[in-house]
C-alpha cells in the first residue's frame, strides 16, 4: 500500500522485483508489474497484492522490490521517482517448523 501525489497527474506505477534464490538472481520474464491508477488523479493510495507462486518462490529465497513512479509533465518530460529496495525473505521449512510448533 502506498500514497503518490504529484501537481501534474501521473504516466504510470510498476513495481519491479528481483528473486534470489542461494544468493543468485533468478531470471524471469518480466520483472516488473503494472499498478493500475488514476492517471488524472493527482492524489490517491494504491494497493497491491501480488501471490509469490506466480515466480515459483520457494523457502528461502529472497525478493528485492520498489516501486517506481512516472509523473506526466508534457512541458518538462516526464520523470520518476522510486522507492529504496526493500528486501522481504521467504521462511526457511526450519523457520517454519519452529513458527508452527508455537501454535
Amino acid at each position: 500500500m502506498g500514497s503518490i501525489s504529484d501537481d501534474h497527474g501521473f504516466d504510470k506505477l510498476q513495481f519491479h522485483y528481483t528473486h534470489l534464490r542461494d544468493e543468485k538472481y533468478l531470471i524471469s520474464d518480466s520483472n516488473n508489474i503494472e499498478i493500475p491508477i488514476n492517471l488524472s488523479q493527482i492524489n490517491q493510495k494504491f494497493y497491491h497484492l501480488w501471490n509469490l507462486d506466480a515466480i515459483e518462490a520457494q523457502p528461502d529465497d529472497k525478493i528485492e522490490y520498489y516501486f517506481k513512479i512516472w509523473d506526466n509533465d508534457e512541458v518538462n518530460g516526464s520523470k520518476y521517482t522510486q522507492t529504496p529496495i526493500a528486501n522481504y525473505k521467504i521462511p526457511s521449512l526450519k523457520e517454519i517448523e519452529k513458527l508452527t510448533e508455537k501454535l
